[in-house]
């Protein structure tokens, strides 16, 4: 909706570990350590440690049974891509691709810090 930008501060997320995984109809909450949550409504994939696509598609095509796998793992590094997205790396060496796919409706959203894509 409002695109990724290259200063995008994301460092509260650095450290934080995955404690719960919320499936909805038409989005995925990601729910952190530190009171930190991720909302996911757009399209995402998740890449296995080696690079290859395990998930890939939007909250209301998949029932993201791959994020579950995620639990207890924590942040390692949390990245801006500009234009479309934001690259999420965890200890296990997985990488969340958060992609923002609309202009017109959010992508996903980061709190704290009323982060809208």
């Amino acid at each position: 909706m409002y695109g990724v930008r290259a200063d995008l501060d994301l460092s509260t997320l650095n450290g934080v570990e995955l404690e719960q995984v919320g499936i909805g109809s038409y989005a995925v909450v990601l729910s952190f350590s530190l009171n930190r949550t991720i909302g996911i409504e757009g399209r995402y994939e998740l890449l296995s440690p080696i690079g290859e696509s395990v998930e890939s598609g939007r909250p209301d095509e998949l029932r993201s049974q791959h994020l579950v796998d995620l639990l207890g793992a924590s942040i390692v590094t949390a990245t801006p891509s500009p234009p479309q997205t934001v690259e999420l790396r965890f200890s296990t060496g997985h990488v969340l691709r958060l992609i923002d796919d609309s202009e017109k409706y959010e992508s996903f959203s980061i709190q704290p810090g009323d982060i809208f894509v």
